[in-house]
Order: structure tokens, then sequence, then C-alpha cells
């Protein structure tokens, strides 16, 4: 979207952008009728097209306008000027939710303050039939003063009803955040946002989240399936009827939680009085950043209280089964639910997803700033980037699944059935052709089934699927154990996130075992929730010495799995199945159809849709007064940060960035000091060189890259790193000046 800075719209005059990002953007703007200034979020011409979009937007606008309580923050007005679809909305000095956490928890006053402030504006929004369907603390705004407002009522349900982001199924929200309902795509009412709020009361308690997966999937299913983590195995110091409310908050069942927020805020405060131990000490929190709110949406509220159960943690929980999903359509419903995730992950920012327009919290100032050395001199390097999966030579993905239960210690012909599974399975995979995707997942290797609670977690991938995996399968096949218990559903909804899905991939399972499931529900009720889920593999199956009752459960799973059962009672009978189906993965893989292409393409790179240099922390080796590392990131190109120069730093002046969370970073941008608000600025006060390095969570430099910054001003630079990095540490050389040099802008574009 063009910069519309200085321009008209309507009868507001636009200042200053103070964000963007792909869907809209956000400008301070001077209203002459009320002498104020406000936020504008403005979204771009593409809408304006869409008349379904341009209703939903009129109705929901109107709507979340009329939402008038102390703690959400109010929407002035919208329309349309322009070609522009646009909303305004209150400015906000402050920060957010998300950057008070930062990682820890606050102080039990401090957690009850805050609850306490949300409940009332959830309360206040599900009497008037609106359901927020977003609650995250990305968008619990914090003010000067410590108030607490909620924005971004129903954006998410918005963004799905663009054009651009119309995707098959009904899920809408943040992934670490989505209630069970939410993430089956099930309507909702507004124990969903209670189920939300329990959530960041839960990270509010222990510094994190309940839930933590590599994908939006797995986080998603953990939702739905898995015990929820006792808060208190995060953070001991956690009074039990805290635990209590929590766990209630967080139940799986909607009728089982809190039924009305209010009801949820009176229990948290009747527990943390429990709870609280006198010490005399007041905590202070510091005033955060300018930050801009963003747009909201109405849904039907329908009530179903319930007399509610007794919490339970994770190891006292039964396991959960998982229902159907309205995901998967055809063939493609993987496609189609992966591409739901990513944009599930994005859509808080549906509008804006740059953080830029977000937030800007405040810089911590450490000196000195420790500094990776550069892996050569200053000239032009470029580390190899993280790979990304080939887009597809070879299409077959299998894994192995064997069963090591102590029940493999059976004989079977003279031989214990495991030496039996580990030589014909040594033998077969040898055979499979090398440019297959092959892995290895064992359960009951490890932990005795007399500890039977450890055992049934006792699930291991210990060979993720890989060309070239034959190889460290064979090594580890040598080695392995049998002695614990079967916990077989388990392992096929973990493989569920082991393989790549794509519509050209064939995924298989060839699952060897000779006992009955004894963890959990029955195997095929899992894979058939798999497949609702719009995860498409075959499970095949080999039964090794089995009794009758064990056949008809491992060949129900091989028939739902759409799959083929084999009996083995023999070494001989085991060499035979396991070649005969090694064979049909390769044929059914071969027989797929392929969609002609003109020539084969490379993966792209993902785009960048989010700004992470806006959140986290910056550090720099000396500042010159009145020029903090802030201003490298408050989107206006008219402040820079300016080092104290050689005279101070030496050689070298340094800049780093701390993130929150790792993150897919796909590019990062330096802004030099071309339009700084002081002419003389502008020029003299760059640098030669520039080394920007990417480290990962353990301190790792996983990308590397000089660039020459010739003449003055210094040019704008970008890298694009295509790595998963934590940390950004900027190296500068050749100050133009002894005293002072730096830069306008950083931007780090990630993928969220």
């Amino acid at each position: 979207m063009e910069d519309l800075s200085g321009k008209q719209l309507g009868q507001y005059k636009l200042d200053r952008r103070l964000g963007r990002g792909g869907m809209a953007s956000v400008y301070k703007a001077y209203q002459p009728g009320t002498d104020r200034h406000v936020a504008i979020k403005i979204l771009p011409r593409d809408d304006m097209g869409d008349p379904n979009f341009l209703n939903r937007f009129r109705q929901e606008a109107r709507i979340i306008a009329n939402l008038e309580h102390p703690h959400i923050l109010p929407v002035y007005d919208y329309g349309e000027a322009n070609g522009y679809t646009f909303l305004v909305m209150r400015l906000v000095e402050g920060g957010t939710l998300a950057d008070l956490l930062r990682g820890r928890p606050l102080p039990l006053e401090r957690i009850g303050k805050t609850i306490s402030q949300l409940a009332e504006a959830l309360d206040y929004a599900h009497s008037r039939g609106v359901v927020h369907r977003d609650i995250k603390p990305g968008n619990i705004l914090v003010d000067a003063n410590g108030r607490c407002l909620l924005s971004d009522f129903g954006i998410a349900k918005m963004a799905v009803s663009s054009p651009q982001y119309t995707v098959t199924g009904s899920f809408v929200g943040t992934p670490q955040y989505a209630s069970p309902e939410q993430a089956l795509g099930k309507d909702l009412d507004g124990r969903s946002d209670i189920y939300s709020l329990g959530v960041i009361l839960y990270e509010m308690a222990t510094g994190k989240v309940p839930y933590e997966a590599d994908t939006p999937m797995g986080l998603v299913i953990k939702h739905v399936n898995e015990p929820l983590p006792a808060p208190s195995s995060v953070n001991p110091s956690l009074p039990p009827a805290l635990e209590s409310v929590i766990a209630r908050s967080l139940a799986k069942d909607r009728r089982d939680r809190f039924q009305t927020a209010g009801e949820m805020a009176s229990a948290l405060s009747a527990a943390i009085v429990q709870g609280l131990q006198p010490t005399g000490q007041q905590t202070v929190f510091e005033p955060i950043s300018t930050y801009i709110e963003r747009l909201p949406t109405p849904i039907p509220l329908a009530h179903a209280p319930s007399e509610p159960r007794l919490p339970t943690f994770e190891g006292t929980q039964p396991r959960r089964r998982l229902p159907a999903w309205i995901w998967a359509v055809g063939g493609t419903g993987a496609l189609l639910f992966c591409t739901a995730l990513i944009l599930v992950a994005s859509l808080g920012s549906r509008l804006f997803p740059l953080a830029l327009m977000d937030k800007t919290p405040s810089a911590t100032l450490l000196q000195p700033v420790s500094l990776v050395e550069p892996t050569s001199t200053p000239t032009p390097t470029r580390m190899s980037p993280t790979p990304i999966p080939p887009a597809g030579s070879d299409t077959i993905f299998l894994e192995y699944i064997l069963d090591a239960s102590g029940s493999m210690l059976e004989l079977l012909q003279g031989q214990t059935k495991l030496s039996i599974a580990q030589a014909v399975l040594s033998e077969r995979v040898s055979a499979l052709p090398p440019d297959v995707h092959v892995g290895l997942r064992v359960y009951g290797h490890r932990v005795p089934y007399q500890q039977e609670e450890q055992s049934c977690k006792d699930i291991e991938l210990v060979v993720p699927i890989q060309v070239g995996g034959a190889n460290p399968i064979l090594d580890w096949l040598a080695s392995m154990q049998a002695q614990g218990m079967t916990p077989m559903s388990e392992a096929i909804r973990l493989a569920a996130e082991d393989f790549t899905f794509t519509p050209a991939n064939t995924n298989s399972i060839i699952l060897i075992s000779d006992g009955l499931e004894t963890c959990g529900d029955d195997p095929s009720d899992v894979a058939r929730y798999l497949q609702e889920l719009g995860i498409d593999f075959t499970i095949h199956v080999i039964g090794l010495g089995v009794d009758d009752e064990t056949r008809e459960q491992l060949k129900r799973l091989a028939d739902t799995g759409k799959g083929v059962y084999h009996d083995a009672n023999s070494e001989e009978d085991l060499q035979k199945a396991l070649a005969d189906l090694n064979t049909l993965v390769i044929q059914t893989a071969l027989e797929k159809p392929v969609l002609p292409t003109e020539a084969p393409t490379p993966t792209p790179l993902p785009e960048p849709n989010f700004d992470a240099a806006s959140e986290g922390q910056l550090q720099a080796s000396s500042t010159y007064p009145g020029y903090s590392p802030e201003m490298a990131r408050d989107g206006d190109l008219a402040t820079s940060w300016f080092s104290a120069g050689s005279k101070v730093d030496g050689s070298t002046s340094v800049f780093r960035w701390t993130g929150i969370q790792d993150d897919w970073i796909a590019s990062i941008t330096v802004i030099s000091n071309r339009e700084h608000i002081v002419p003389d600025y502008r020029t003299g006060f760059g640098f030669g060189l520039v080394t920007i390095q990417v480290l990962d969570a353990s301190g790792t430099v996983v990308y590397e890259e000089t660039a020459e910054l010739p003449g003055t001003p210094d040019p704008d630079v970008t890298f694009k790193p295509g790595v998963t990095g934590r940390e950004v540490v900027l190296t500068f050389t050749g100050h133009e000046s002894p005293d002072c040099g730096g830069f306008a802008e950083l931007q780090i574009g990630v993928v969220r």
C-alpha cells in the first residue's frame, strides 16, 4: 500500500504512518472537528471490490463501535473514502500485556487486577452477544496508568471474510490461546473467551503458556486432547486454590468451565486472598510506549450452565478423544488445514501484520554488549541458511512404528519376537530405494511395564523421516530393548506430526506389533479422528504372533487407516509381509498422478508477516545522549539511534536485538539516517560496513553476511536470512564520524 502520509482521508488529516503490514496500515491522524489526534487503520483497496467483505465490515464495525466500557478500546468511527476502508480508534499511550509478561510470572496482586478488568469487559460484551474469539496478551493494552483495555473484538472472524484469506473451515483465533471448541470449528459462545482468558491466567501465573509444540497443528491437538500440565509444576509457589481456578478455566468441556468471566474473576480473587503473604513491598510497573489498537466482531451467545467437575492435571486426567474437524475437503484437506493454521497464527494481525503498528516496548540497555566474533574478515560472506523441505523430486514418506513392549520378549519359533523384528526390519529397510524418506518411531523400549504411568509415555521418534534414514535406523535397531507398556494409539497420534503433508506426497505408516493397546483409546478410533482432521496417511499393520483379540484390534486399525493387515507367525512370514508392504508403498506413490509442471522451481522462502523488531530487548555498545536504541524501532525515519562512535566503541559499534521467541527470520532491513529530522545528521554519521549475524536460542550463529555501505548517507540494506533464530547482531565498522554514528530503523520480518 502506498504511503498516505500528509494526505486527507475524509475529515481526517493523515500525519504519519505508525506502521504497516501486508493487509493494512495505521496512521496517526488529526481530526479538526474534535481537535484531537486519533489512530486510523486503513485497509487495502483489494477488499473494497468484494461486497460481502464490505457488508461484513460495516455490520461488525457498527456493532463494535457501540461497545462502551472502560476496559474496551473504543472505535470512534469507520468509513470509506478515496477507495479505502478505514477504522478510527483512540490513540493509546502504553504497551500490551505481552510486553509485561516477557516469559516471567506476574505478582498475584497484578494478576487479580488484570483478570478482574478483563472479566468486566468480557461480561459486558457477552451480554450484548459479542464474542471476542482472539483473547491473547497482544490484544490486551496496558496504558500508562496500568489500566487494561481489551482490543481486537472479532478481528479474526473479519479476517476470514476477506477474499484474500478465505479458507475452507471455520477456525479463527490464535493456536496458543484457542479453546478446544474453537479448534474444532464449533459454534462459539462466551465460554470460549473464558478458556482463552484461562490460558492467559496460566501464563501470568507461571510465565509460560500451558501447551507448546513445533507446529500450529501440534498446538491445536494438544488443546483438544492433552491433559493440562499442572501450573505448580512450572511455578511451585502457586497457591492450590489458584491452581484450581486455572484448571476450571481450562476445562476441555465448556460446560465444566466458569460460565461467566465474572464468576471466574470472583473465584480468582478469593484464591489470591488465600495465597497472599504480607511482604510490605510494592511492585512498580513502568509504562510502555505507544500502542495502536485494532478491530472487533459480534457473535451470538449460548450459555449452557452445568455442574463443574473437579479439576485434573496431566497424569490424572483421562485422555480425550479427538472429535471430527471441519477442515478436510477432498484430497486437499491436509493442505487446507496447514494453510488455515498459517493464517490462524497471524490472525491477530490480519489487518496489519507488521508489529510496528502494534507496540514499541521500551529498550533494555545493557553495556557493554558481548559480540559473537564474525567468522571472517568484513568481506561479503553468507552462511548456508536452515534448509527448507524440498518441494519434491521424491514423494514417498514412510515411518515404521515398532512395538518394543515387554511381550515382544516372548518366544516365536525359538527366537524372541523382538529379535525377529530387529533382523527382518533391518534387512527390509536396507532394500528401500535410496531416495525414499524413511523414519522410525518406537514405544515401550525404555521404561519397564511395572512403572505403568511413565511406561505409557515411553514413545520416541528415534529417527525422523528423512532421505537416507535407513542407515541411522540400522544403527539404532541393533541395541534396542523391549520392556514396557503398549501406547500404540498415542504413538500413531504423535506420528501425525512427523510427516510433510502436501498433495504430492504419499505418507505411510507400517506398524509391527504383537499386543493390544494398554494405555489409551482403541487405535482405530485415533486413526479415524486423525482422518477427520484432514491428516492423510495410510496405516499398514503386521501382527507378529498375535491372538484372536489382538488380531481383531490390529485389523480394525489397518481397515480404518485404509491400509493392509498381515499376520506373521514366523520370521519368514514377517519377511514376506514387510517386503509386500514396502513394495505396496512404493507402487502406490509411483501410480499417484502428478500435476504437470513446466519446469521444476525451488521452494520459495515464506514471506514475512510480522515485524519482530518491535518486541523484545535492544542493546547497544554505546549510546549518544538523547538518541537511544529505542529510536531504531519507533517507526519514524526522522529519528535515529546513534552510538558514541569510535572514541568510545573502538573500531566496532554493536547493536543487538533479542526476540521473545524463536522465529523464522525471512528478512532484515537497516534504514539509514537519510530522512533524519536534523538535515545535518543525514550525512557524515554512518559507517563503511555492516555485518549481520543471526543467532539461535543456544547462541550459535546460523547466518552471517556483510554488506558495504558506500557513500553518505548510507544506503538502506536488506538481508534474506531464511533461518530460524532469536537474536540479530549488527556490527558496524568504518565510522564516518569519531564521536557519533547510527541508523534510523531496524526491521526484522518474521513468519508467524
